[in-house]
């Protein structure tokens, strides 16, 4: 088996062999200096024309889709009598995916994922060339860089298409930081399963539905939610707005230093139904008891006061209401179920 050395041009020893009988791109192959080895007994050809000298056992162990391939019958191909460097395999695949995955089979180091994009890219060809050792080594550097965090759809997409739980699960939790009914994420949706997508929607909602329980709860916001109006007006109010019936069993409260002014918690009220409001735009809730203080529900939640002249104490104690709210928060659900 004859040798090249790296960077040869190949012009006048391998013709090029595309399908359509045609030069790749306008310009001879080059072969790629990190895959010239002495022992290559086949050539991989790239959609530029690049050449990739490897060995077939490399290939068959690390990859199910070459190791059915070259377990076939192999033509040898001749040139004025003599063997060519090795066997020519059009690939039609660009170089950057083809040199990723190459340099990961022979144990090359590979430079620092720059983009979603290329690591998307090599992900895809190694599902499509079988290659389930180089798709362990590209899981782990999954979690390694950033992309779950600043692409939690995206992530969450490739992770449930090849079944990484855990994965999809850290991507369902990044992907509470987003308001994913915002039509700017329409397309990204689309490419989901309908039980991915089932899955991803069930967990924002069951956050904002829990969210909405614990708010209307007499037991965690006692000033609040047990200042209510009457039996018949609970009665009345319920086909209209089943929302009140979180909070109308209770008996009514009364001011807390006084003991006689009962309180109106309409101030309490429309507070929960802006946090409610924030909590379905954003699931993840991490501004609902730190950026508050902007919001004139909060600010007349905080400045309201017993009505009694000589009393006028606070009806809330704001930091145990943001406290319990952070409590509640707490007590969502973060990821995806996903069955074992």
């Amino acid at each position: 088996m004859k040798s090249v050395a790296p960077g040869t041009r190949l012009e006048s020893m391998v013709p090029p062999l595309l399908s359509n009988g045609q030069e790749s791109r306008g310009r001879f192959p080059i072969c790629d200096p990190l895959f010239s080895p002495t022992d290559a007994d086949i050539v991989l050809r790239s959609l530029e024309g690049t050449l990739y000298q490897v060995p077939i056992f490399m290939l068959r162990s690390n990859s199910g889709f070459f190791n059915t391939m070259l377990s076939l019958p192999q033509p040898k191909i001749h040139q004025d009598g003599d063997p060519v460097i090795a066997p020519i395999l059009d690939i039609y695949e660009d170089d950057f995916p083809v040199k990723i995955l190459l340099c990961l089979m022979s144990g090359i180091p590979v430079l620092k994922w720059e983009t979603i994009d290329a690591f998307e890219r090599v992900l895809h060809l190694a599902e499509k060339w079988d290659t389930p050792k180089l798709l362990k080594k590209i899981r782990a550097s999954l979690t390694a860089h950033r992309f779950i965090e600043n692409y939690p759809l995206r992530c969450y997409r490739l992770t449930t298409h090849l079944n990484w739980k855990t994965e999809a699960k850290i991507a369902s939790s990044h992907s509470l930081t987003l308001d994913i009914f915002n039509p700017i994420h329409r397309d990204m949706l689309d490419q989901l399963s309908s039980k991915d997508l089932l899955s991803l929607f069930y967990l924002h909602r069951k956050r904002h539905v829990m969210f909405r329980e614990l708010l209307h709860s007499s037991e965690r916001f006692v000033a609040g939610n047990r200042s209510v109006p009457t039996v018949a007006c609970f009665r009345s109010f319920v086909p209209l707005n089943p929302v009140l019936r979180w909070t109308h069993f209770s008996s009514p409260y009364y001011c807390s230093r006084c003991g006689i002014t009962e309180l109106d918690n309409s101030a309490w009220r429309n507070l929960k139904n802006r946090m409610c409001l924030e909590m379905e735009r954003c699931s993840i809730g991490d501004g609902l008891s730190i950026g508050d203080a902007g919001w004139p529900e909060a600010q007349a939640c905080w400045e309201s006061r017993c009505s009694k002249e000589d009393c006028r104490a606070p009806r809330y104690d704001r930091f145990m209401t943001l406290r319990q709210v952070d409590a509640c928060i707490a007590l969502l659900p973060k990821t995806i179920e996903c069955e074992d």
